[in-house]
């Protein structure tokens, strides 16, 4: 071959190399507009969507393939399943705090556990099972209350609100709107996304305890008679029913989790109507009467629509990523390269996580460029779980999280004094991630 040709193809293939490469830097670039964007209060949604349209057009494709890929990730059954169950999920926990469902519920756990130390720990964890508005406030004053008995400082009280808000919500509570994200997306069961994350889970929960709590007293109780006990378990398993007879219709009898989230909603409306509405106390209080249009008008004012923006908005952000073909090309070559994986998944996992004070976006991004990478079943769950975990830790840290944000003014906190609370568990429990990723791949 001619020493022109062969230099006209190496000047071919460099070029497209570049072009290849340059796909990367675009992308980030869109990036950096969906953070500015989310800094700047804008719907992550619509934030998504702009982003998404940037980097098709950077990378060359038609509008009208934009409109198709938008319209088809929006409309497809999987978005809109999600999107209802969103709704329902939302519903479900605004309908259950308005119509004091969810106090009561608090105040059976507290009747049974007997143990303000074990109520502390799991009246959060409750709570931030559901995206209710101001849910950081709702378990604030009720941590603040059993930590004054307990005698800890305002700063270990704001540290117990948000660790045990999240990790349950966020790592195995099935109706969390991050769980169900992220194992849909994946497409991986909810039953093994909880294993996943049990072992870390289990870590967390036992550090936070000897972290905050060791050492400390409990409080005198009231001599056990069983008959005061057994009205608590009763009240319990009564206040928490919208949530499991949801779960449990779901799975046993196999109906859309969006139908059996309905027949929660309907379930804590008739616990309202039928007892706490005719109960001596909610009449002390000056309890109005709810009719139907009450539930309805209740049932409305529980959709967040930009939940379900944002929603729409990973989907067409994932739809946009997968239909360009040299985002993953690229990203193999720089981990042929000898960049390895893992780097790239916790690097941009935390960054994006960090920035955006949101889990969505780091789910959005590494989902559609990693996943489909993964040799086995098996490694495509590990993926999952460090991509998972890098973008849970950024948020979590986040000076933008909205939970710890409400929690801080709170409790009269500094932002510093409550991260040295967590100098320990949060980089022991990614440390923990870790491991669990090394060993199952092999690579030890």
């Amino acid at each position: 071959m001619a020493p022109e040709i062969r230099g006209l193809i190496s000047a071919v293939i460099e070029e497209k190399w570049k072009e290849r490469h340059m796909i990367l830097l675009k992308l980030v670039a869109a990036l950096v507009v969906v953070i500015l964007m989310s800094n700047k209060k804008v719907n992550l949604g619509i934030a998504l969507t702009v982003g998404a349209v940037l980097v098709g057009i950077m990378a060359g494709k038609a509008p009208l393939w934009l409109a198709e890929t938008i319209w088809g990730a929006v409309s497809s059954s999987f978005a809109v399943e999600l999107a209802l169950i969103i709704v329902m999920i939302t519903i479900l926990g605004h309908v259950m705090k308005e119509l004091d469902v969810l106090q009561r519920m608090v105040a059976g756990f507290e009747g049974v556990l007997r143990s303000t130390k074990l109520t502390i720990l799991i009246i959060p964890a409750v709570m931030g099972s559901f995206a209710v508005t101001g849910g950081a406030l709702i378990s604030c004053p009720i941590v603040d209350e059993l930590g004054d008995r307990l005698s800890i400082s305002n700063d270990k009280r704001a540290a117990i609100n948000l660790i045990y808000r999240h990790i349950f919500g966020m790592f195995i509570f099935p109706f969390s709107a991050s769980f169900i994200m992220a194992s849909r997306l994946a497409e991986i069961s909810a039953g093994s996304f909880i294993m996943m994350f049990l072992p870390i889970t289990a870590f967390m929960l036992v550090a936070g305890y000897v972290i905050f709590l060791k050492g400390i007293k409990e409080p005198q109780k009231k001599p056990f008679k069983w008959i005061f006990y057994g009205q608590s378990v009763r009240e319990l398993l009564l206040y928490s029913s919208p949530i499991y007879t949801s779960l449990l219709m779901a799975l046993a009898l196999k109906i859309p989790f969006y139908v059996s989230l309905a027949m929660g909603i309907i379930l804590t409306m008739l616990i309202f109507k039928f007892l706490i509405e005719k109960s001596p106390s909610y009449k002390v209080k000056g309890g109005a009467d709810y009719g139907f249009a009450d539930f309805a008008r209740l049932a409305w004012k529980g959709i967040k629509p930009g939940m379900v923006a944002a929603v729409m908005g990973i989907m067409v952000f994932k739809g946009v990523i997968e239909g360009i073909e040299e985002i993953p090309e690229v990203l193999q070559a720089l981990m042929d390269a000898g960049i390895p994986i893992e780097a790239v998944i916790v690097v941009f996992g935390w960054l994006v996580a960090f920035a955006s004070s949101s889990t969505q976006g780091t789910i959005a991004l590494l989902y559609p460029i990693i996943l489909p990478l993964a040799e086995t079943e098996a490694i495509k769950e590990l993926y999952v779980m460090l991509i998972y975990m890098s973008g849970f830790m950024g948020y979590y840290v986040s000076p933008l999280h909205m939970c710890q944000v409400l929690t801080l003014q709170y409790f009269e906190v500094e932002s510093k004094a409550l991260y040295m609370n967590y100098k320990i568990i949060l980089p022991a429990a990614m440390a923990l991630a870790m491991l669990i990723y090394v060993v199952k791949r092999g690579l030890i």
